[in-house]
C-alpha cells in the first residue's frame, strides 16, 4: 500500500521519490494512496522488476497485491500453489538514476530474496559514495541467508561499502551473525561513514507511532 512512501513524503525535506514495484496492482494502490493524500507531486511510479539486467522478462510469483511476491517460487508458496504469477520487465537502479537524473540519498530494497541482483544493478550509483541502502534480507529453500549475505558482503567490498546489522547496531564483518535468520535488515553505506547515531535508539519491533 506504499506505507513507507507515504511516511517518507510527509517530510518536506524530501525532493523526489521513485517507487519501483513489480506487482502492478500493488503499485496502483500505492500511487492512489499518495494521490489521495496530495503527496504524488514529488513521486514517480515505475512498474518493473528491479534487478541487475535491463529489459529482461521476469516471472513474479504473487497473489493479488500480496506483499511476499518473489521471483523465487520457494519464497512465494501460496502463489506457487495457486500457479499465480505475472510477467514483468526488469530495470536497473543505475538506468533509473540516469532517466530521472537523480542520485538518491537512500534506496530501500525489499525484493523477497533478489537483494543481490538489485545491488548489482546499482554499481554506478554506489560508486558515487553518496547513497545509503536499507536492505531487507531474505532466505528460502533455494538460497540460504549465508549465501545471500556472502553475496551482499562481496558487493560491499567491490564498491567500497560496509554493511551494518540493524538489529544489533553493529558492523557486519561475516555471515555468521545472521546465518540463522530467515529475514533481517542491513544498512549499507560507504566505508568511513559512521553509523547514524539516531538509529541507536530504534530497536527491532519498535512501534513506529512511539518513535514519531
Amino acid at each position: 500500500m506504499g506505507q513507507a512512501a507515504l511516511v517518507i513524503l510527509l517530510s518536506n525535506s524530501i525532493e523526489h521519490l521513485v517507487l519501483i514495484e513489480a506487482n502492478p496492482a500493488a503499485l496502483a494502490i500505492a500511487a492512489e494512496n499518495l494521490i489521495r493524500n496530495q503527496l504524488s507531486a514529488r513521486a514517480n511510479f515505475v512498474w518493473a522488476f528491479a534487478s541487475n539486467v535491463l529489459s529482461e522478462h521476469v516471472t513474479l510469483w504473487t497473489v493479488g497485491i500480496g506483499s511476499a511476491g518473489s521471483k523465487y517460487q520457494a519464497h512465494a508458496k501460496t502463489a506457487t500453489r495457486k500457479k499465480s504469477s505475472v510477467d514483468v520487465v526488469s530495470v536497473t537502479l543505475d538506468h533509473l538514476c540516469d532517466i530521472y537524473d537523480v542520485v538518491p540519498d537512500l534506496v530501500k530494497v525489499d525484493v523477497e530474496g533478489a537483494e543481490y541482483d538489485v545491488l548489482r544493478g546499482s554499481m554506478s550509483l554506489a560508486s558515487r559514495a553518496r547513497t545509503r541502502f536499507l536492505v531487507e534480507m531474505h532466505s528460502n529453500s533455494q538460497m540460504s541467508m549465508t549465501e545471500n549475505a556472502a553475496n551482499v558482503l562481496g558487493w560491499c567490498a567491490d564498491v567500497g561499502f560496509q554493511a551494518w546489522y540493524l538489529k544489533e547496531h553493529c558492523l557486519l564483518k561475516s555471515t555468521q551473525l545472521i546465518q540463522d535468520r530467515g529475514r533481517c535488515h542491513l544498512l549499507l553505506q560507504p566505508t568511513g561513514w559512521e553509523f547514524p547515531e539516531w538509529l541507536m535508539a530504534i530497536h527491532q519491533s519498535d512501534d513506529l507511532a512511539k518513535l514519531v
